[in-house]
């Protein structure tokens, strides 16, 4: 029971490899701790929105019933398939219009299970499973990227990127990386936190974006004028 429930809370990787004597020993382990695990902080309103839609959406799920709601200001008609916690952050996987999407709980309002269902399919259940983001889609492209050696065993420890699979070793201690991305949203902020050690190599188009999205926030960044500074320490009390 006590592996199920951290299988299904997604804890059992943080003890890859423990056997059944390990857990036995940590439930009677008494005194001060040997080790702690610093989850990321939880969402402020993740209560009232758990209370507001969890219930109705397992109720949902279990009974493959449609789901009405609005979100973003927008009325949505949807087929829930899952509640997924991504980050501790909880998004509900739905397909909206013949597309796979994930809704954040907290920002779903006037929420009504419909008497109409659905039959889930088996391969949105493979991609919910699969994804390793909030960006849950069925059509994703691939995007190449270059990696500098002096981070490049931050990226060969873990998976930085969405779907992230090392493509190349470069004798120099560099990698070339795939990945795969549902919206450019998904990967640009990540290349922005690494910049100039990662780069884009395709598609150019994306490559391009980036660029833009530089050059407009360095002019949007307006140099402090000297002489108005001195002005301000002048009449400084």
């Amino acid at each position: 029971d006590i592996r199920q429930l951290l299988d299904i809370a997604g804890a059992s990787s943080v003890f890859a490899g423990q056997n059944a004597a390990f857990w036995s020993t940590l439930l009677h382990t008494e005194g001060l701790p040997q080790f702690t695990v610093k989850p990321l902080a939880t969402e402020h309103q993740v209560e009232s929105a758990l209370s507001r839609s969890f219930g109705l959406l397992q109720q949902a799920i279990t009974g493959q019933q449609c789901c009405t709601f609005v979100y973003k200001g927008k009325a949505r008609r949807v087929e829930p398939y899952r509640l997924v916690n991504v980050k501790n952050l909880w998004y509900l996987a739905a397909m909206e219009q013949e597309n796979l999407k994930g809704f954040l709980l907290s920002g779903i309002r006037w929420l009504a299970v419909s008497k109409e269902t659905f039959t889930p399919q088996a391969h949105i259940h493979q991609c919910i499973d699969e994804e390793d983001d909030v960006w849950f889609s069925l059509h994703k492209f691939p995007v190449r990227l270059h990696v500098s050696a002096p981070v490049a065993g931050y990226f060969l420890r873990r998976s930085v990127l969405p779907g992230q699979t090392i493509e190349t070793h470069h004798p120099d201690g560099s990698l070339d990386v795939t990945c795969r991305i549902a919206d450019e949203r998904q990967l640009l902020p990540i290349v922005r936190y690494w910049l100039p050690e990662l780069r884009i190599i395709s598609p150019e188009s994306l490559h391009s974006v980036l660029v833009t999205q530089l050059e407009t926030a360095l002019s949007a960044i307006k140099p402090v004028s000297y002489t108005h500074l001195r002005a301000h320490e002048t009449s400084a009390p």
